[in-house]
């Protein structure tokens, strides 16, 4: 059961965190008005992945936990939001890179459990 909630606060601490950093990006592409729609949209439900990490932290070892979720992030940040939201091009360095931080996740993971 603790291994679901870990998962799912995970999930949730990556889902909103991806999408208020697609938010701030929106937010500058605008006049005034969309500056700031898009930015108290993006820090209200950046609320929900502050809360989720503080109770990830509850649950499994910070030096874990931070790790994991800000890899996890950066990856979704390029896939989804770069990728597919900004249609923005993406080398093949960067790419190695992504794989990179993949590993070094599974790394972190491995050894936390150790």
């Amino acid at each position: 059961m603790q291994q679901l909630k870990v998962i799912l606060l995970v999930v949730v601490y990556v889902a909103v965190s991806c999408f208020s950093n697609v938010a701030y990006k929106y937010s500058v592409a605008g006049g005034i008005k969309n500056l700031l729609t898009w930015q108290i949209l993006a820090n209200t439900v950046g609320i929900l992945g502050v809360i989720s990490l503080s109770w990830l932290y509850k649950l499994i070892p910070i030096h874990i936990a931070y790790p994991v979720v800000q890899a996890l992030l950066i990856v979704s940040i390029q896939i989804v939001a770069a990728r597919l939201i900004f249609k923005e091009s993406i080398s093949t360095w960067q790419w190695t890179g992504t794989g990179l931080i993949v590993l070094g996740i599974f790394l972190i993971a491995v050894r936390g459990k150790g």
